[in-house]
């Protein structure tokens, strides 16, 4: 009997002993699985040589690992190489990637609320009032159609211009002139001012443009250099800070944000410093690099020539409130709520990108004062 005992101790020792054994083999392996840094593919439509991708990224990469201890890293899929510019919010609902900077309005009617900021009609003097003015509307307006991923912060190009081949001075230059735009509301914005619009993306423009295809193209000056189109378009510059805007959304696949430690998701959350105003500094470089390779002149629409095309394309609001309204949403009040924020805004920041009687030489050496990080 005792020696059953004792063989039963001796077990029961070793299995304690094991069981010891094995919670101090595995208390290091799950410090170490802590410790592991989460990777999140981020797609991105631009190159690899974009300010974005090649400055930005990695400044908010190195504040991530700062903010978190190393345990958030961004890994960029830059070029549309995990998703094409069209596809990147799908992509992310789907989970192709995890993350993506999306363009809304190159998706035309997916976005309604969100088309609202970019509505012909609606003046913006800078990158940075358009962009502030983008993040806070998200945050008041709260669309719907984005409820299947996660908004982590914005930003916008701000105010464009007709860069064109000849002269456009009057509404009578307009008439039937060739003219490249990237969504669909300035299509219509084209069309009632006489002008032919000729939509399609942004990188086929340099060729239609070389090819005499269309002659023009409303956009900001950052294409200049950015699709080297100062080699085909530009010698004329219309100042028309009411007729273009483009934002963009850093975006995150519901489920990986739920997924994510709080710490993360508020680091995750930071708008990076430089973001509101690059355009503003884009923009400037597009226009130095096509003022060095040739005579340009900008030209700004005399106060009459500026109410005739603001009256001209007062539709293209108009039918976008209906649009809302079919929706079940309330057109008018929305389209009022971004223009309140746009003049709060340009108040904010009043620099106009191109203003009355400043010469090209100023253009190109002003600067948007830019706030720190906001959350």
């Amino acid at each position: 009997m005792t020696s059953i005992k004792n063989r039963l101790f001796k077990s029961l020792s070793t299995l304690c002993l094991l069981a010891v054994a094995v919670g101090l083999l595995s208390f290091p392996v799950e410090a170490e699985s802590q410790k592991k840094t989460i990777q999140l593919s981020l797609s991105v439509m631009w190159s690899s040589n974009m300010d974005i991708v090649a400055d930005i990224i990695p400044k908010w990469n190195k504040f991530l690992s700062e903010a978190t201890d190393g345990q958030v890293e961004i890994v960029v899929y830059p070029g549309g190489t995990l998703t094409k510019a069209t596809e990147a919010y799908e992509g992310v609902v789907q989970g192709v990637s995890d993350m993506a900077i999306v363009a809304y309005p190159l998706t035309r009617g997916r976005f309604p609320v969100i088309e609202t900021f970019v509505l012909p009609g609606i003046q913006y003097n800078n990158a940075m009032a358009a962009s502030m003015m983008f993040n806070e509307g998200m945050k008041v307006l709260k669309p719907a159609e984005h409820s299947d991923t996660h908004f982590l912060w914005g930003f916008a190009a701000g105010p464009g211009e007709i860069q064109s081949q000849v002269p456009v001075r009057t509404r009578a230059d307009l008439k039937g002139l060739e003219i490249a735009v990237n969504s669909g509301n300035r299509v219509t914005a084209m069309k009632l001012l006489g002008a032919a619009p000729i939509m399609m993306p942004t990188p086929d423009w340099y060729e239609a443009l070389q090819r005499g295809v269309m002659k023009s193209a409303l956009i900001a000056g950052e294409v200049l250099e950015g699709y080297r189109q100062f080699e085909v378009n530009g010698d004329y510059v219309t100042v028309t800070p009411f007729l273009f805007n483009q934002v963009f959304g850093m975006i995150i696949n519901n489920d990986t944000w739920n997924d994510l430690p709080a710490n993360v998701q508020k680091a995750l959350s930071v708008l990076p410093e430089e973001l509101p105003g690059l355009w503003d500094k884009l923009n400037r470089d597009g226009y130095k690099m096509n003022a060095a390779h040739k005579k340009v002149e900008i030209i700004h629409l005399s106060p009459e020539e500026n109410d005739a095309w603001l009256a001209a394309i007062e539709p293209v609001a108009d039918e976008h409130a209906k649009e809302l309204d079919k929706k079940g949403l309330p057109g008018k009040q929305i389209i009022k709520q971004v223009k309140d924020l746009a003049a709060k805004y340009n108040a904010m920041y009043p620099q106009r990108h191109v203003s009355r009687g400043r010469t090209l030489s100023q253009l190109l050496t002003a600067s948007t004062s830019c706030p720190g990080h906001s959350g």
